[in-house]
């Protein structure tokens, strides 16, 4: 618990597992952290959270280049894809036991109506030379076990436990210096130009 007031570098507010994972790469990276979280770290969403690192943004690329252009939106998907082997890996050397584990990414389409905007989807993605192999129906009805009319797979996934993750964050980010205070609800930061 902390009461009072302290200088630092930065100023995590809410210990879930963004909160822990940024205190984490800000004292890993040398900065004073302090990390304030008003209830226990991982009780919020952290701890009703689906556990999966996916390897995309929640968007289909061709929504997301009509809104950003394609430049961009290439930027995204190779940004989040990266961001989650990054993730993964990290949980991985700090050795966190989160339960993670690699899982096949597939967008399935269940029905044959389905499957035209996901092809549209598939060459868009590979014209911005984005990986976006096809899966026949067959192929994607036998490994997803349910109806399909094809369907795009992907790699780099995984679940975890993310309240496990989040606590294994905290104590790497308090093994590099950060402070992290639980029942800590703030009232005020004041920032300088530093």
């Amino acid at each position: 618990m902390f009461r009072g007031e302290t200088t630092a570098d930065a100023v995590v507010i809410g210990g879930g597992l963004t909160g822990c994972t940024a205190a984490y790469v800000l004292a890993h990276a040398g900065l004073r952290v302090i990390l304030l979280e008003a209830d226990r770290l991982a009780s919020g969403a952290t701890a009703s959270g689906i556990g999966a690192i996916v390897p995309q943004p929640d968007a289909s690329f061709l929504s997301t280049t009509g809104a950003i252009g394609r430049r961009a939106a290439r930027s995204a998907w190779v940004s989040t894809r990266r961001g989650a082997a990054d993730f993964a890996t990290t949980l991985k050397r700090l050795r966190i036991a989160c339960d993670l584990d690699p899982i096949p990414f597939v967008i399935n389409a269940p029905h044959s109506a389905d499957a035209v905007p996901l092809r549209r989807e598939q060459a868009a993605r590979k014209q911005a030379g984005i990986d976006a192999p096809w899966l026949s129906a067959s192929a994607a009805g036998a490994a997803l076990g349910t109806d399909s009319a094809g369907a795009l797979r992907g790699g780099g996934a995984f679940t975890f436990d993310p309240v496990l993750a989040a606590l294994g964050l905290a104590k790497a980010a308090a093994s590099a210096g950060a402070t992290i205070c639980e029942r800590s609800p703030w009232r005020r930061t004041r920032f300088t130009l530093k």
